[in-house]
C-alpha cells in the first residue's frame, strides 16, 4: 500500500473513530418536539397523540417540551443541529440532506383549493385535473402558499420552476401552517392555495363561507406522500431517530401508524395504494424507505 493510499485509509479510519466517539459522548436525555399544526385542528390532535406515544415509549430521564413553530423556523432549527425533532413533516429528497427520518404516515398529496367561480380560468386536462405549471403562468390568478412548507416533492418541483412574478404567488410565514389561507380565498384576497381537503372541510365546519371553495386534483400529483418525525443529522439526532424508529416498530407503534393513515385516507384510497401502505406497516427489516415515484 503506497503512502497516498495509507494516508487516505488513515483519514477514513480517523473519521470513523471520531464519529463513534461522538455517538458515545451523546446522550438522549430529552427531546424538544416541533409542531406546525394549526390550533384546534385534527392534525394538532394527531401530533399530540404522537408525542404522547413517543414520550411513553422512549422513557427519557427529562421531560420533553413542545414548541409550536412555523415550517420555516422548524427547519432552520433542524438545519442548525438543535436538539429538536419535527413531529410530523413531509419527506423530501432535499430534507433528507439535513435530517434523519422515521416515517409514520402516508397520505395523498394536497389539492388545489380555489375560489368559486374561477373554474373557467383554470387550465384543466381532459381528466379534470389542474395543470399547475400552466396555472402558475396566469398572472390574473393570485396564489397564496406557506413559506418553508413542503407540498410533496412533485408539487414542490412545479412551484420551484414557476415564473418569478412577485404578484402571481405570495408566500406567508404562517405560524398556523396556513390555516388562515382558505379564509383569505373566501374573502377575495387570493384565488387559490394548496391544502389537504380534510383540513379545509374541518375549517368549513367552523366558517361556513369556506364551503363555497372548490377542490381540484393537481395533474401529476397522485402518488402518496410520506411524513413522519425528522431529527437533525448529528450524533444526537441519530440516537433520537433510532429510538423513535424502535418505538414505531412495536405493535403499539404499528397500531398508531395505522390510525394516522385512517385519519387522512379513505378506505377506497387505502385499497388503491395497498402496496405502499403494507410497506409502511412492515418495519421488521429496519426503517421504511418508500419506493421511487412512478415515472
Amino acid at each position: 500500500m503506497d503512502g497516498k493510499r495509507v494516508g487516505i485509509f488513515m483519514l477514513l479510519a480517523s473519521a470513523a473513530l471520531v464519529g463513534r466517539l461522538a455517538m458515545a459522548a451523546e446522550r438522549l436525555d430529552s427531546i424538544t418536539w416541533l409542531s406546525s399544526a394549526p390550533a384546534h385542528s385534527d392534525s394538532r390532535a394527531q401530533n399530540e397523540l404522537l408525542i404522547q406515544f413517543l414520550d411513553g415509549q422512549l422513557g427519557l430521564p427529562k421531560a420533553s417540551k413542545t414548541i409550536q413553530a412555523n415550517a420555516k423556523r422548524s427547519w432552520q432549527m433542524i438545519a442548525a443541529g438543535e436538539k429538536a425533532c419535527h413531529v410530523a413533516t413531509l419527506l423530501t429528497k432535499e430534507r433528507t440532506q439535513i435530517a434523519f427520518f422515521s416515517l409514520a404516515a402516508m397520505s395523498l398529496p394536497p389539492r388545489l383549493i380555489v375560489t368559486h367561480g374561477v373554474r373557467q380560468s383554470l387550465p384543466l386536462n381532459p381528466a379534470g385535473e389542474v395543470e399547475l405549471p400552466r396555472l402558475l403562468h396566469i398572472q390574473a390568478l393570485a396564489g397564496a402558499l406557506v413559506e418553508g412548507r413542503s407540498y410533496g416533492e412533485v408539487i414542490d418541483n412545479m412551484l420551484a420552476a414557476r415564473p418569478r412574478d412577485p404578484d402571481a404567488v405570495s408566500f406567508y410565514s404562517a405560524a398556523d401552517f396556513g390555516a388562515t389561507l382558505p379564509t383569505m380565498l373566501a374573502r377575495g384576497r387570493a384565488h387559490y392555495t394548496i391544502e389537504h381537503p380534510q383540513g379545509v372541510e374541518q375549517m368549513a365546519r367552523q366558517s361556513p363561507d369556506l364551503a363555497s371553495l372548490d377542490v381540484y386534483t393537481i395533474a401529476g400529483a397522485s402518488e402518496p406522500v410520506y411524513s413522519g418525525v425528522a431529527c437533525p443529522q448529528t450524533p444526537w439526532g441519530r440516537l433520537a431517530i433510532q429510538a423513535i424508529e424502535h418505538a414505531f416498530a412495536t405493535p403499539q407503534g404499528m397500531a398508531l401508524i395505522r390510525k394516522q393513515v385512517d385519519a387522512v385516507m379513505s378506505a377506497d384510497e387505502q385499497r388503491r395504494h395497498a402496496v405502499q401502505l403494507q410497506q409502511l406497516l412492515q418495519r421488521r427489516n429496519g426503517p421504511f424507505k418508500p419506493a421511487p415515484a412512478k415515472p
